[in-house]
């Protein structure tokens, strides 16, 4: 009995470790789902590891952007704080 508690608990930490995973790289927590599911969380680790991260996208924008408004002089978004790349 006190065995499938363990086994049922490891179960549940998988599953919230992959949904913090999942979510810090910029994509829904729910995919942290697909560690339980036998060949499902394959795909979701090489979705991890061959995929660009929704998170890295967002910052090349806004780094684009930063370069941008700097290279033209501007004042916008980081450059009105006095950073400069």
């Amino acid at each position: 009995m006190i065995f499938t508690y363990i086994i049922l608990g490891l179960v549940v930490l998988a599953t919230v470790v992959c949904w913090k995973i999942f979510a810090k790289a910029g994509y829904g927590g729910w995919l942290g789902i697909l560690a339980l599911i036998p060949g499902a969380n394959l795909l979701a680790i090489s979705l991890l590891a061959f995929t660009e991260w929704p998170v890295i996208t967002e910052l090349k924008q806004l780094r684009a952007q930063v370069n941008r408004d700097w290279m033209e002089g501007g004042t916008s978004g980081s450059g009105s704080r006095g950073f400069k790349l």
